[in-house]
């Protein structure tokens, strides 16, 4: 359906109105329609079935809009989970001038084709001390790209001081001579593919060019490891944090004695019944940090408040009972931003229906990593408040 069919069923078909400040926003089925302050279209978002379509056709989920009427934004989400979100001009052709991805890789286009891609180059480093904003290992993708994937071109992998390491070469979409590295352990497997600092290049999998800038990794579970295969191929890994505890692979001769280690050492912290006093202190977990309720820097969204308007505006769904029943109002929450960026103990400080409420509290489970709040330049735990708001 064209835009221009959006805009006068919205006349004839209205399900619900909302006003937001000076905008007014119009739901049409599974489509969202919002409209300028002149009247203009200014957004244009599908939710439901049709976003589910959009997203297996590899179709933009959201639209943004010049106010001349011209395509501003697309933002995509595939089906692996993916984001892209990619800027246009104000002109009737629509160039793509910028983009980039959820895990702020910044996307370069060229005469309205991409042609480079570069991963971000600061990160809150993964340390069992405060984490601190440092330089990170990234690479740059330059050549033919397809669906924001590059088929034909080189990757460089870089250091965190900025030194080149590699050069991967990608032809029809497969690196050549950079194979994928396996490993047996699930939980292994998630600590190194889930960590955008680590693939580098968001594929869901790590290669060798990849795992040789490695340097530490957080495992959570320690208990849970079943096997190490797979860490030989981090030939720079110098420290794994497993639940708090600091090992460093070189201190041991074999893969098998450093998860025996592990193993060791986590153990000592299961209770066991009326246990004797031990003979030695057992391992102190790091002490939980104070909250800190006024930081010289408060803690942020990436991109700030309107990237998570946006953020939110895409997850959310609202429950089909809550709709039948037209319930509607406003959920506040309340959450606390580690100094790792991650969210904790989400709380409804005051609900509307345990539906809503269930809803609003899955919507920030999904947001990703936060700024953390910082004193005098360190990071800082602190809490936050939100409010989500459901209107029909």
């Amino acid at each position: 359906m064209s835009i221009k069919a959006y805009l006068f069923i919205s006349f004839l078909s209205l399900i619900a109105y909302q006003s937001i400040g000076q905008d007014s926003t119009v739901f049409i089925g599974d489509s969202i329609v919002t409209y300028g302050v002149n009247g203009n279209l200014k957004n244009l978002e599908f939710k439901g079935k049709l976003r589910e379509q959009h997203i297996l056709r590899k179709l933009p989920i959201n639209i943004g809009y010049h106010d001349n009427g011209f395509v501003s934004r697309y933002n995509y989400t595939f089906s692996h989970g993916a984001q892209h979100y990619i800027q246009y001009t104000d002109s009737r052709r629509g160039c793509p001038v910028s983009g980039a991805n959820q895990f702020e890789a910044n996307y370069t286009f060229e005469k309205c084709k991409m042609v480079r891609k570069e991963s971000k180059k600061t990160g809150w480093g993964m340390s069992m001390e405060m984490p601190v904003m440092k330089s990170i290992p990234f690479c740059i993708e330059e050549g033919t790209f397809k669906n924001f994937v590059l088929s034909q071109g080189t990757i460089k992998y870089y250091s965190k001081d900025h030194k080149l390491i590699t050069t991967v070469n990608v032809i029809s979409g497969r690196r050549q001579n950079d194979p994928i590295v396996y490993f047996k352990d699930s939980l292994l497997e998630q600590a190194f593919t889930q960590n955008a600092i680590i693939d580098l290049n968001h594929n869901g999998r790590i290669e060798k060019s990849e795992a040789s800038l490695v340097t530490e990794i957080n495992i959570k579970y320690g208990k849970g490891l079943t096997s190490l295969t797979g860490l030989s191929h981090f030939n720079s890994l110098e420290k794994i944090n497993v639940n708090g505890y600091r090992f460093k692979p070189s201190d041991y001769a074999t893969d098998k004695l450093l998860l025996e280690a592990i193993h060791s050492t986590i153990h000592t912290l299961t209770p066991v019944p009326n246990p004797k006093p031990p003979t030695r202190p057992y391992p102190q977990p790091i002490q939980e940090a104070k909250i800190i309720d006024f930081p010289d820097v408060e803690a942020s969204f990436p991109g700030r408040v309107t990237e998570m308007q946006r953020w939110i505006m895409n997850e959310i769904k609202y429950p089909e009972t809550s709709l039948n029943n037209f319930e509607s109002g406003r959920v506040f929450m309340s959450f606390i931003v580690e100094t790792d960026g991650s969210l904790t103990n989400i709380t409804v400080e005051r609900g509307v229906t345990k539906e809503l409420d269930r809803e609003a509290k899955r919507v920030i489970r999904t947001f990703p990593n936060w700024i953390p709040a910082e004193v005098q330049g360190k990071a800082v735990r602190t809490k936050c408040w939100l409010t989500i708001v459901f209107a029909i």
